[in-house]
């Protein structure tokens, strides 16, 4: 692999060409987060002498031990993993439309580094320059804590996007053609990121995957702090728990019984409100979005706790009973012949990611992009159907790791490809002009983009749960359901 240079703000960089793009991981875009830094705003002067080694991901945040999370590097400095990785195709060009993507894991987990979200084969086939990032998570990132700023990970965030303002053109990308994109408690995120007047001018068009319908309000979030704080002897300060080691906490939060955990919390500063109601309000009036979500969102969590084919129609009903706007009749009479598991997965996967981000496409004042991804994943013969994060290895051409064994078993069928690649030219053909190539959705029509069996437009294909949502306002869950884990 040939190096290749380049200088940004803080020095000069040292990457590498790969399968036919040039990456630079690593790249730090705040300081170390010790001491007193850890729970305050991201400090962005950086700099170095020489020139930075940008050939390896950097550390990566405290997280609960996962497959998907690589060790840290050696000789690291652990705290040290505010970092950006850029993909470029072309770093002697000018002009290239740029992807920021924003990770997902349950704002608890994950990390640029995951091999999933390896970038070449997305910036180099999309011809987009691609920017990934890490950001705080878990208590760290996200608890409302007395002497801290709320949702100190959206603040990580705006601060990558000002690295990417300020430094992406040295890669051939243009700093004023931004599309910015997340997944899962990625979208959670960008979707309340891209609210706040200050991050208004950082992004030019918004792209949202399987957005979870789980913000906080202060209260909630106050008692969310304080719980887990007090497991491990503290007060729910910033004082107090910058000297709680973060593997305590990332324990803390792992053993909740409740699963109760750090999230966005409507804070009214850094973040004034939900996104409903911040898009139905106008927040984005005019700028391009994509949006859509898998058709089986919640299978891939009830396979990983090991429970598929064994939901009993008590928890069906008990799932029903919490979360059915309406209660349990509107799921049965709308689906009559569900067994009581498709019903179960039916009404959490629309509590917490389909019907949400219906909502927020009906929402949105400016140019919308619905889709939908029903392709049956190969993993365990089917039983997943299309499953939250199967768009994941599509979109990033990785399937010989991470989410690509777990879905598609390493080995995808020449059609699955062939969709792939028309995913990543449609991700850069709205990160380039705002078009991803189909018509776009209003409330009459409700065409969506149908990733299936065959590609096509079609009306909105989950009519029987959009009318049982119709009148639910979103902006946080209708009582408590369990949390997604993954990514």
């Amino acid at each position: 692999m040939s190096s290749v240079e380049r200088d940004v703000q803080a020095g000069r960089l040292r990457g590498c060409w790969h399968g036919g793009a040039a990456r630079f991981l690593g790249i730090p875009y705040g300081r170390p987060l010790t001491g007193a830094a850890r729970f305050a705003a991201p400090d962005t002067a950086v700099g170095w002498d020489g020139v930075f080694d940008a050939t390896a991901f950097g550390p990566s945040p405290p997280q609960p031990a996962d497959a998907s999370c690589p060790p840290n590097p050696p000789f690291s400095d652990p705290d040290d993993y505010l970092r950006v990785n850029v993909w470029t195709p072309d770093p002697d060009a000018a002009g290239l439309p740029v992807l920021v993507w924003v990770h997902g894991g349950g704002y608890v987990s994950g990390t640029s580094a995951d091999p999933s979200f390896e970038g070449t084969g997305l910036s180099r086939d999309a011809d987009v320059v691609l920017v990934s990032m890490n950001y705080r998570l878990g208590m760290d990132g996200f608890a409302l804590l007395e002497g801290a700023p709320a949702n100190r990970a959206l603040l990580d965030q705006e601060a990558a996007l000002r690295w990417v303002r300020d430094n992406i053109a040295a890669f051939g990308g243009d700093p004023g053609n931004v599309t910015l994109y997340g997944q899962s408690a990625g979208a959670g995120c960008v979707a309340a990121l891209v609210t706040r007047p200050s991050a208004r001018d950082l992004f030019r068009r918004v792209i949202l995957g399987s957005v979870p319908n789980s913000y906080q309000s202060v209260e909630r979030a106050r008692q969310v702090a304080a719980d887990i704080a007090g497991r491990v002897g503290a007060r729910p300060t910033a004082e107090d728990l910058a000297r709680i080691p973060a593997d305590a906490l990332v324990k803390a939060v792992a053993t909740d019984p409740a699963q109760n955990v750090p999230a966005p919390v409507l804070d009214g500063e850094v973040l004034a409100t939900d996104p409903w109601t911040a898009f139905g309000d106008g927040a984005l009036d005019g700028v391009p979005l994509m949006i859509g979500h898998t058709r089986d969102e919640y299978r891939l969590f009830v396979a990983r706790a090991g429970l598929l084919g064994a939901i009993t129609a008590d928890e069906a009903g008990d799932a029903l009973s919490t979360l059915a706007p309406g209660g349990p009749d509107s799921y049965w009479k709308a689906y009559p012949d569900a067994d009581p598991e498709e019903l179960y997965c039916l009404v959490i996967g629309d509590a917490l990611f389909r019907m949400g981000t219906y909502r927020l496409a009906e929402l949105h004042q400016g140019p919308t992009y619905l889709y939908e991804l029903g392709l049956t994943v190969p993993a365990r013969d089917g039983a997943l159907g299309a499953p939250h994060c199967a768009d994941i290895p599509l979109i990033f051409d990785v399937y010989d790791a991470g989410l690509g064994i777990e879905l598609y078993n390493g080995e995808p069928t020449c059609a699955m490809r062939e969709l792939g690649a028309l995913m990543r030219r449609s991700w850069g053909d709205f990160a380039r002009d705002g078009d991803p190539g189909w018509l776009p959705f209003d409330r009459d029509r409700r065409l969506t983009r149908s990733f299936n069996g065959q590609v096509s437009e079609v009306r909105y294909p989950e009519e029987a749960s959009r009318r049982i949502w119709s009148d639910v306002r979103f902006g946080s869950l209708p009582g408590s359901t369990p949390r997604p884990d993954g990514s």
